[in-house]
């Protein structure tokens, strides 16, 4: 009995621990799928309330940052186009103002206000200081106005630099920064030209009216490069409202735009425009009868632009940079056009400069269509005329003879040499908006029986300036047509990222016996015929004067009708002057064209675009040096003076005369006398500054140019 009572107390015992832990085990587990139930609900369904969110996630914000745009440079490294930082300043009129209201002293919080509105009233006065476009009163009634209605953001006048935006940040109240004072900096890139309107066709103009810069400059064309690539950082807000970079996040690095150096020389840039504007501008007479004009100077060997020039007259009789008529307009060239018939015909051997031709005293007919008369040769004294003296006076008739008389059976002969010239199709170009030359071909729509002695003479075609002055390029170039460029390398931080080389279009346009057949009549032109405006030119010039009617559109009796003159007998000219210099030797081709308006004057190539072509060649002649003759073939040298070196023992107040010394001894003069020297150039010194024997302060910098 005794074992059996013991047997069943263990078996109690044992039953109890069970229980409790089967209980513990039903808790835990029920603990459990309510845990694991509430991760699935917190997981899936939960979603907490929007406020609880805002304030306990941190706020991030994607910032974009943009790259500073690239420079547009002359050739010499002159700055056209830059960006530079700007800065708009603005107020946040509330700021401190709930802290001050909720003082618990209520009289300390109105003396905190008007101690804020006190600094408000000496900032004010500064500001009017440094904008001057307000009174200090009327700031101080501006933020004070502000203040009262709760503006979180009053603007400042406009734009200042880093300079007046550190000036403006230490004025009273603004010098407490943004929390206290409630300054607001907002940082632009604006694009600043610092030569205002020079070249501004060619540049483009990339400002707040013209945001996307779909302009036909370099600002334009060449906006990948310049624009650079945006990068982007996350900021995260601080416990004290600010935003700083969150490191945790991706990081995209800003790449700024790449410099773009063109070929431009600024002070040529400047004489064509000056000179172009002189003649556009300078007639009373005429001045309300002409719509613009341009003006191209480009370097003969590499076909490198220096300069560009379009005007066009305004209302108020100003030129200004409006129309990029140098690569934009196509027209008919007239008589600039006939040198390229004349090349044709030496090339071909159907022609010399000595061959006669019969004038008809400028009436010709030609498969039954008559020719428009040839005024020049109506007083012309002989029944014929060489190609030298048709040359010389622009006649109409001798190369539209000639075409015909040699190229009748064969018209794609000749006009397949004008487009080995390139004058019959478009190039790429450094700016948007080049035209293309338009040349019809034997058997197209545009071909008539009448084409073929009008395209000898410079009409039934298109040209624009650019092409014109390619061709005369290559004639300077003794054949070799070289592409006209802009742009001759992109840069990056002054290293040569890509170098944009001259571009040869055709080695060898014509035999070198045709290049001095038309060089020599084209001096002939300058000298003796339609050009004599240029024979005053300061060194020798070979060139061509061009004058065409444009059609004209105009309605009569109802109907519209397209012809050279309206029934009014108004009609518009189009003037040009191209040519090189100096003429045996040749650095510069220039190309001129002015456009009239509809009237009934005449305009000629021999006048406004003649004296604008002087111009430019006197002012670039008066400009370079070097221009000197080539050394005879046989000659004396003079006997050379014994040189003195002048040394820091005499007159050490004094700049010390060192013209016609080498390096060495210049540099030596100079630095022992106590100066500092620059120079450029080898050879020896022909120009310094400051001048011998100017009394200069040691240290003093004394530049020098060697040849």
């Amino acid at each position: 009995m005794t074992d059996n009572g013991n047997e069943n107390t263990g078996g109690k015992k044992n039953d109890g621990i069970g229980t409790v832990l089967f209980v513990i085990y039903l808790f835990f587990l029920l603990a459990a799928v309510i845990i694991i139930g509430r991760i699935i609900y917190i997981q899936v369904f939960y979603k907490p309330d929007e406020a609880f969110i805002r304030e306990f996630t941190p706020q991030n914000r994607k910032e974009i940052i943009e790259p500073e745009r690239g420079a547009i440079l002359t050739a010499d490294g002159k700055i056209l186009a830059a960006s530079v930082p700007m800065y708009q300043i603005a107020i946040d009129c509330t700021v401190r103002k709930a802290e001050f209201l909720k003082m618990k002293n209520r009289e300390k919080g109105e003396e905190a206000e008007a101690e804020w509105l006190q600094k408000a009233k000496d900032l004010s006065k500064g500001l009017s200081a440094i904008y001057k476009d307000k009174s200090a009163g009327e700031y101080y009634r501006m933020i004070a106005e502000g203040r009262r209605s709760n503006r979180r953001y009053v603007r400042i006048g406009g734009l200042v630099n880093h300079e007046q935006m550190l000036e403006i940040s230490s004025l009273p109240l603004f010098e407490e920064g943004k929390y206290k004072g409630g300054i607001i900096i907002e940082k632009y890139e604006k694009r600043i030209y610092p030569y205002g309107s020079l070249a501004k066709r060619i540049l483009g103009n990339l400002d707040d009216n013209n945001p996307n810069n779909d302009d036909v400059g370099i600002e334009g064309k060449y906006d990948y490069a310049l624009h650079g690539t945006e990068g982007y950082e996350w900021l995260k807000k601080t416990d004290n409202y600010e935003y700083i970079r969150n490191y945790d996040s991706t990081f995209v690095k800003v790449e700024d735009g790449k410099d773009v150096r063109t070929t431009l020389n600024i002070e040529i840039q400047d004489i064509a425009e000056k000179a172009l504007k002189k003649g556009l501008e300078g007639n009373e007479k005429i001045v309300d009868k002409i719509e613009g004009g341009c003006a191209i100077v480009m370097d003969v060997k590499t076909g490198a632009i220096r300069a560009m020039v379009n005007l066009t007259m305004d209302k108020d009789k100003k030129a200004r940079e409006r129309f990029n008529y140098a690569v934009g307009r196509a027209e008919a060239p007239g008589s600039v056009f006939k040198t390229a018939t004349l090349m044709a015909l030496l090339d071909d051997g159907k022609a010399e400069l000595s061959t006669e031709v019969p004038t008809f005293r400028g009436i010709w007919s030609y498969k039954g269509e008559k020719m428009p008369a040839d005024p020049y040769l109506r007083r012309w004294e002989s029944d014929k005329i060489s190609v030298r003296d048709g040359m010389k006076i622009s006649s109409n008739q001798v190369f539209r003879y000639l075409v015909c008389e040699n190229y009748d059976d064969a018209p794609e002969r000749f006009v397949n040499k004008l487009y080995e010239y390139k004058l019959g199709e478009a190039f790429d170009f450094d700016v948007k908006g080049l035209a293309t030359p338009e040349i019809p071909l034997p058997g197209s729509v545009n071909w008539s029986g009448t084409t073929l002695p009008t395209i000898a003479y410079g009409y039934s075609i298109k040209e624009t300036p650019l092409h014109i002055a390619m061709f005369y390029n290559g004639i300077a170039n003794r054949g070799k047509l070289m592409k006209p460029y802009l742009v001759e390398s992109i840069e990056k931080d002054g290293k040569v990222v890509e170098r944009i080389k001259p571009t040869v279009l055709n080695g060898s346009i014509c035999s070198e016996a045709t290049i001095d057949s038309i060089t020599d009549v084209l001096k002939d032109v300058v000298l003796e015929g339609t050009a004599k405006r240029v024979k005053s030119a300061k060194c020798p010039v070979a060139g061509k004067t061009g004058t065409a009617r444009m059609l004209v559109t105009y309605e009569h009796n109802g109907k519209q009708f397209t012809a050279y003159q309206d029934d009014k007998g108004q009609k518009r000219h189009q003037g040009s002057f191209v040519g090189f210099f100096p003429a045996d030797e040749p650095r510069y081709t220039v190309m001129v064209v002015v456009y009239s308006k509809l009237s009934t004057a005449d305009f000629y190539g021999g006048s406004i675009p003649a004296d604008v072509f002087r111009e430019i060649v006197n002012s670039i002649y008066t400009l370079s040096g070097g221009w000197s003759e080539k050394l005879k073939s046989k000659g004396s040298v003079p006997d050379m003076a014994i040189t003195k070196i002048e040394t820091g023992a005499d007159e050490l107040d004094k700049v010390p005369d060192i013209k016609g010394m080498g390096l060495k001894d210049a540099m030596y003069s100079v630095e022992n006398c106590g100066y500092r020297c620059s120079y450029e150039g080898t050879g020896h010194v022909v120009r310094q500054s400051p001048a011998a024997g100017t009394s200069a302060k040691k240290g003093t910098t004394v530049h020098f140019t060697l040849k």
